[in-house]
């Protein structure tokens, strides 16, 4: 694995996360420098691990830090975090991980990252994609970019952000139901705005969350769903979508920016929006946040100034702008969103996240989203009463995960 210097602008894409989708952003400046080998001097020099795209932005505010600082940044590019952190040994440098807040509990278990000053002025940053690098009450990361689902529409149907929830059912709304499997990642939204939560954060500093699906607000939200089931069609997918929005008897698709390439071809770059969700409850709608974050490794020589390189440099509007323009994905610092404001697709889809929250990342959430499918498309069907599916549901997941 090369290890590269800060300076080197980084050639072939390779991304970190396959969930995370490109979309549209700047070219980055290309380079035909070829990348030299070093080795890492833990005393005078920090080294952070990361994709080659995020790299390709990160050069030129570690540049800045260089300048600032005096202290060198070394790149190390990583294909798979996980597997490489295996592998590595005591001897391999690592000062700062950038990595989808996915796998945060992963290397927290692992001892493999550590808690940050409390300088962190979280306020710069979404709150739910800040809270994404929290466990416990400890934070543990500051978010550089996010991605997340959001009303995309037609502007012949529906030239204005909906305000209300009947208004968006007027101009017809679309969540694909996956042939019957059903999505509760496209409708959590709607189950949000009741203030239905999945889990509660830990209290106790056991770091385990708690179970919290069969609160007063998700039986709500069960209730709402039965009695509103003719909304979601349950042989709906993304072609059936597609052609009902093509075919305008629906306005709005509750998707990702993924699919930002058939709107413009569609209704061209100017004839749709991205909009955020109107509550169907009283409270916001959240999105789920899918977050790529800045941590400090616990093996790090030199944990002030991997700190500050995060925290101040990262995090700061300028770094995450510089990032954007090398992998498209919104900024989480909030004026560096507003910075990328003329890219329409990142921009508009991040700011549908402001009220998100971030998908669970805990090992808990894998027994979660089977049952939580099953219930959901028995309630839309009519086939179970919907409080009672609901509590089926919450006592199958206790069982999964006890």
């Amino acid at each position: 694995m090369h290890l590269l210097p800060r300076s080197v602008t980084l050639g072939l894409v390779i991304i970190l996360v396959a969930g995370l989708s490109a979309c549209s952003s700047p070219s980055s400046q290309e380079s035909s420098t070829e990348p030299e080998i070093v080795q890492a001097d833990t005393a005078s020099s920090i080294t952070v691990w990361l994709d080659q795209r995020t790299a390709e932005g990160a050069a030129s505010i570690a540049d800045q830090f260089v300048a600032d600082s005096g202290i060198e940044v070394k790149f190390r590019i990583v294909s798979d975090l996980v597997l490489e952190l295996q592998a590595s040994s005591e001897a391999d440098a690592i000062d700062v991980l950038i990595a989808p807040h996915a796998l945060q509990p992963q290397l927290l278990a692992g001892g493999l990252i550590q808690a940050l000053p409390s300088n962190l002025k979280l306020e710069r940053f979404l709150a739910g994609a800040a809270s994404a690098f929290n466990i416990d009450g400890v934070q543990y990361g500051v978010p550089l970019s996010h991605e997340n689902i959001a009303l995309a529409c037609s502007s012949k149907g529906l030239p204005a952000a909906p305000k209300t929830f009947p208004e968006l059912v007027d101009a017809g709304l679309v969540i694909s139901m996956n042939d019957g499997g059903g999505d509760p990642y496209h409708l959590f939204p709607i189950q949000s705005s009741f203030g239905a939560k999945i889990f509660q954060p830990a209290q106790s500093g056991s770091g385990e969350p708690e179970l919290v699906m069969g609160s007063q607000q998700g039986l709500a939200f069960a209730t709402w769903l039965g009695a509103n089931a003719e909304l979601f069609d349950l042989a709906s997918n993304t072609e059936t979508a597609k052609n009902q929005l093509s075919a305008a008897d629906k306005a709005c698709w509750m998707t990702g920016p993924w699919n930002s390439a058939w709107f413009d071809s569609e209704f061209g770059e100017d004839g749709w929006n991205a909009f955020p969700v109107p509550a169907v409850g009283p409270e916001p709608a959240a999105v789920f946040l899918e977050v790529i974050g800045a941590m400090v490794s616990s093996r790090s020589q030199n944990f002030d100034a991997a700190a500050d390189f995060v925290l101040q440099y990262l995090g700061s509007e300028a770094g995450q702008v510089a990032i954007f323009n090398s992998t498209g994905f919104p900024p989480s610092n909030l004026a560096a969103l507003e910075m990328i404001s003329n890219y329409k697709v990142p921009y508009q889809f991040g700011m549908a996240g402001m009220s998100g929250s971030p998908t669970p990342s805990n090992a808990e959430m894998d027994a979660v989203w089977y049952p939580w499918s099953q219930a959901q498309v028995g309630i839309i069907a009519g086939v179970d009463d919907p409080e009672g599916a609901w509590l089926e549901m919450v006592d199958q997941i206790k069982s999964a995960i006890n």
